[in-house]
């Protein structure tokens, strides 16, 4: 009884989330059943306290309920929302059975789609720093650009690229990270050990596109630079490692950048 207490709780609150976001004037309308998604929350919640039935159950329920109140049952954006709502509902399972995520590329995907998009609407000189991922066109009024890759230990640099139409993202520990009974715990998984890597301090990865380059730079973080060097060969891509005991290892056709 308690279980079907809470479920109703969360659906009441999965509503009320839905009808708030459906005033949102930016997607109210746009494209029929196109939502923030607020009700998700709820939703992932129920997902990983209880049964994927449940999950179902809540999601249907609130459609329906919005439905009634807002959009209309068995209107277009009632059908829109309810085969939405039921896609999230397997995808948010799938993630969780999986332990699929896209955090690790999203800064590099979203860096790599505003380059397209400069470039698609005529705008070739640019150049995007989003923090650890950088990306550029054309250099206005010199032949290349200048880009510096720190040294993990806060001293300075430890190279300097030269390019146009590259996109360079470092993955490390050094800049997130914090410390626990004297030892250094960062943000970067390996899911093998559920603790963080350790083969290096830091690895740079340079490509065409920088969703590549984050999802390049994540997955030879956690591999020992030989099986990395490897693996790269694989890519059109080059790669600097900075390992533990600050030698710096370089793919074989990085010089091209320096």
């Amino acid at each position: 009884m308690k279980k079907y207490m809470r479920l109703v709780m969360l659906l009441s609150m999965s509503i009320v989330l839905s009808i708030i976001e459906s005033f949102i004037p930016l997607f109210n309308g746009f494209i029929p059943g196109l939502k923030l998604g607020l009700a998700n929350i709820i939703v992932l919640i129920v997902l990983y306290k209880y049964e994927f039935k449940d999950v179902i159950f809540v999601s249907i329920l609130r459609v329906i309920v919005v439905g009634i109140m807002r959009t209309g049952l068995f209107s277009v954006n009632f059908f829109f929302s309810l085969s939405g709502a039921l896609f999230s509902c397997f995808a948010m399972a799938l993630v969780k059975k999986t332990h699929l995520s896209m955090i690790g590329v999203s800064k590099g995907y979203t860096t790599q789609v505003v380059s397209d998009y400069l470039k698609d609407n005529g705008i070739n000189y640019f150049l995007i720093n989003a923090g650890g991922n950088v990306s550029c066109g054309d250099a206005y009024g010199k032949a290349y650009y200048n880009i510096g890759i720190q040294n993990p230990d806060g001293n300075g640099i430890v190279s300097v690229l030269k390019g146009t139409n590259i996109s360079v993202v470092t993955s490390g520990g050094y800049e997130r990270n914090y410390e626990y009974n004297g030892k250094v715990y960062h943000h970067i998984i390996n899911p093998n050990t559920l603790f963080p890597g350790e083969t290096m301090k830091s690895v740079t990865v340079i490509s065409t596109d920088s969703g590549i380059s984050d999802m390049l730079s994540t997955t030879l973080f956690l591999m020992d630079v030989s099986d990395a060097l490897e693996f790269l060969k694989d890519y059109d891509a080059e790669a600097i490692f900075v390992l533990n005991d600050n030698s710096i290892i370089k793919s074989e056709g990085f010089s091209k950048y320096e």
